[in-house]
This record gives structure tokens, sequence and C-alpha cells, in this order.
């Protein structure tokens, strides 16, 4: 797949892989990958709706992993569980109402079938990457974890990343925050089905989509991801391709090698964006309809061009639409 030639704008090219240039040595911070969001194995949350039996399911997990009993402090939708200091912790609160405000509103509308929400929900909030490590059970991978969303509990779990060697700590706190607590909002709202089998490249990129917002809320959902847009950039730059989407959509690991987890975050983001403007709207809907449905990956390309048209036409789409952007960066 090959972009076609503008002078002066650096556009996608020859088939290439991406290499180690991340995105966190582009912005400049540490510890800011997440998992990709998976059917983590847990309670079931319907089950386990009433508030102090999901505290209890978290203390004993804290419990587990060697940490002290954690305190509970509970906000309009939110339930901030940790051993964070205490500023901290109802600073996440805060950021957390403000971005479910928005997600909210913007999917509203839209006129995507959000469902409001049935419960507060629950966010773990750790003081430090070794306490996190230990309430998840992460070994080696652990400092370059800062935040991960488990489906099947419904529970988002961060950790200060603040650091005297690493200033921009807070915005890798934010960042991480708002990545894994929109796609906590996309599984609570029924926007995603929890047990649906669907591609990272829409379930990254709905997390990509939110992650834009800043603390003061001036840049809300669906603004431009500048430093997605940069790993896009650097990689035009370097004749890189995107992904095939018949790749993208069936092959998950694309996000867990670091070769190529940048690039399909950044694409992932790309699409979602593409995907959210008005042209588009009701036909992602559409295709959300039918991937929430699935059960088994078998049916992916065909849910996709069901939905959404065929791959040759959205591939083609998906390059103008980026090349646009990059032009404006």
């Amino acid at each position: 797949m090959h972009w076609s030639a503008v002078p002066r704008i650096p556009e996608f090219g020859s088939e290439k892989t991406l290499g180690r240039r991340t995105w966190l040595q582009q912005i400049g911070l540490s510890g800011l990958a997440v998992l990709a969001c998976r059917n983590t194995r847990g309670q079931d949350p319907g089950k386990n709706s009433d508030l102090d039996a999901t505290v209890e399911l978290v203390q004993a997990r804290a419990r587990k992993g060697g940490l002290a009993a954690l305190s509970v402090k509970a906000g309009e939708r939110y339930v901030a569980i940790g051993n964070a200091s205490p500023q901290f912790q109802a600073t996440a609160l805060d950021l957390c109402e403000g971005l479910a405000t928005d997600f909210l509103t913007h999917f509203t509308e839209r006129k995507f079938p959000v469902q409001n929400l049935s419960r507060k929900l629950p966010i773990v909030i750790l003081a430090n990457p070794d306490d996190f490590a230990a309430f998840l059970g992460l070994k080696d991978e652990s400092d370059a974890v800062a935040g991960i969303y488990e489906v099947r509990s419904g529970w988002l779990v961060v950790r200060d990343n603040r650091r005297k060697e690493s200033p921009q700590g807070a915005r890798a706190n934010t960042v991480s925050l708002f990545h894994e607590a929109t796609h906590q909002l996309a599984y609570e709202t029924r926007i995603l089905d929890r047990d649906a089998n669907l591609p990272l490249a829409i379930v990254e990129g709905l997390g990509t989509y939110g992650e834009v917002r800043r603390p003061d809320g001036r840049t809300r959902i669906g603004a431009l991801n500048a430093e997605r847009l940069q790993v896009l950039g650097a990689a035009a730059r370097d004749g890189l391709s995107l992904f095939g989407l018949n790749e993208f959509f069936t092959d998950d690991e694309l996000f867990e090698f670091p070769r190529t987890e940048q690039l399909a975050y950044a694409q992932a983001w790309g699409l979602i964006h593409m995907l959210m403007q008005p042209a588009r709207v009701t036909k992602f809907q559409a295709y959300l309809e039918r991937a929430n449905s699935r059960r088994e990956p078998r049916q992916r390309i065909d849910d996709l061009q069901a939905g959404l048209g065929s791959l040759e036409e959205l591939e083609s789409e998906l390059k103008k639409h980026l090349n646009r952007l990059i032009r404006k960066a």
C-alpha cells in the first residue's frame, strides 16, 4: 500500500516495519505505554454492582499483593479505592468526572445508543509503580505499564507516575488516566459489548480518541491527538506504510510488539477520528452493532465491510484523511 506523493509533505510510502522510535520517546515520558484491553479474568461487574462488594473485591486483591488496606472515597459517578495521596486521588476523581461529562455529551450528540451508568465506576489509584505492580501481579513489564482497564472486572487501575527524574510525569498521569477511563466508559455505556470479540483497532482507537482530553477541559474528546499524529508523521517521513485493514482488524498483536505498537495505536486513533466524522458516524454505529454481537474473530472482516464498505475504499479514505491531518500539523 502506497500513499500518493504530495510535494514537501511527508506521507506513507513503501512497505516497511516501524522501528523502535516509540511515542514514549517522542514526547519524553516514561512508563506511559498501556496494556491492550483484554477480557481479563475477574468478577462480572453485573454480579457485583453493590458498592461494598466491589470495594471488598478490590481490597482482597490488594491484600493478595501484600498491600495494606486501601482508602475509599466516593464521587458522583466514581469511587476511588487506593493508597495514593488524598490530593492525588481527589484530582483523579475530578478528572474522571470531567471526562465522563464530555464522553456522555460527545457520544449522545452523535446519536450513539449510550446507556446510563448503572453504578459508581471503580478506580484503583495506587501510590507508585511498585504498589501498582503488586496489585496487578506484574513483573518484568511493570515499569512500562502506567494504567490498565480490566474488562471483566470493570476496574480502572492507575498509578502516580510522578518522579523527580521525570518532570513530565503529571502529563503521563493524565494521558494514561484518560485513555483507560475512556475504555471504561465505552464498556459501561455499552457502546462496546463486554462479551464481544472486538478488534483492538476499534477498542484502542476509542482509547486514544479520549486520551486527548486536557485536565482543564479546553481540549476535549474528539480533538486532534497531536502525539499520535506525530507518530504518523514520523513514520511517513521514513517512508513507512499504514497497516492494511485486513491485517489491522485481525492481528491484535500489532498492538503488543515493540516494532509495531506505536504505529498501531496511532493508526487506530486516525481510524476512529475518521469514522467519527459526520459523513461516516452512522455507518460506524452500524458496524459496532454487528461487531458487538460477535463472540469470535472469524467474522471481523465481513462485519467491517458490511458496516463500513470495502477494504479498498476504507484504506483509500483513511490515507486521504491522515494526509490532510499531517499537512495541517
